[in-house]
């Protein structure tokens, strides 16, 4: 299949916007917003509230992700878009309010706008503000958020030249044994990610429990090879509360990475 979609708005759709497997696909200037996703099903997936695509060639540009939402008590992934052994190109596009809000069940959010596995992908001139992820619970025995902005697993590509504002991701789980909250803004999890020329400005992670771990306020990166070149960190954040707590890294954490920094502060 291929499929060219111009100037055109997908908005408060219930059960997600577009679904697309095997696909050559463009988007141009096109308006994905308030689209919502909801499951009470304790161990459900429930993904990509604006675009879920499978086995695709993707192009995205000049297109606005805004106030995109999954309310679960599941796994989420995906705020607005989840991508699967796909090819995506990301370009002139912004995400803003995109949420994955979780509590009181098997408590896991990946990606509060973007979710990337088993992909090549480019991003490039995009812009990422005030997506968050919320896990919360008085019950569950773990809660993790990973990614507030994007989260990429087992993937390869480039994050060029975007803006990363304001992002959120949190774990407030008071009687959970683990609270994990990573990458403020991004997380790559064993993955080939570079970023070139990007700006990380106050985004931050929180978590709160009996064992809290907070890393990585701009850039949480896992098991990966990665080069950041000119890229700037400011006013990042990490906070943990609880009994037995960590907080690091506060514009980036790495464990167990290759990693090369070159003129970046």
């Amino acid at each position: 299949n291929s499929i060219n979609v111009d100037s055109t708005s997908l908005i408060s759709g219930r059960g997600g916007g577009v679904l697309a497997t095997i696909s050559n696909l463009t988007f141009f200037f096109c308006n994905i917003e308030n689209n919502y996703m909801h499951s009470n099903v304790n161990d459900e997936v429930v993904d990509g509230s604006g675009f879920r695509f499978s086995e695709s060639y993707t192009i995205i540009e000049g297109c606005k992700f805004k106030g995109n939402v999954i309310d679960s008590v599941g796994f989420t992934y995906g705020g607005a878009i989840k991508f699967q052994l796909s090819e995506l190109e990301l370009v002139n596009s912004s995400f803003d309010d995109n949420i994955l809000n979780n509590g009181n069940g098997l408590i896991q959010n990946y990606g509060g706008a973007v979710f990337i596995i088993l992909s090549t992908y480019i991003i490039q001139s995009c812009n990422f503000s005030n997506n968050k992820l919320f896990s919360s619970s008085s019950t569950t025995s773990n809660c993790r958020s990973y990614g507030a902005a994007s989260y990429i697993q087992n993937s390869r590509g480039s994050i060029n030249n975007c803006l990363f504002m304001n992002n959120y991701a949190s774990s407030d789980c008071t009687s959970s044994v683990l609270s994990v909250s990573y990458g403020g803004a991004v997380h790559p999890n064993d993955s080939n990610t570079n970023f070139n020329e990007c700006t990380f400005i106050n985004n931050s992670c929180y978590a709160n429990g009996k064992k809290a771990e907070s890393d990585g306020g701009g850039i949480f990166n896992m098991n990966n090879i990665s080069i950041i070149i000119k890229c700037t960190f400011n006013k990042n954040s990490v906070y943990s509360y609880g009994g037995e707590t960590n907080a690091m890294g506060g514009g980036a954490f790495m464990q167990s990475c290759s990693v090369t920094l070159d003129d970046s502060f």
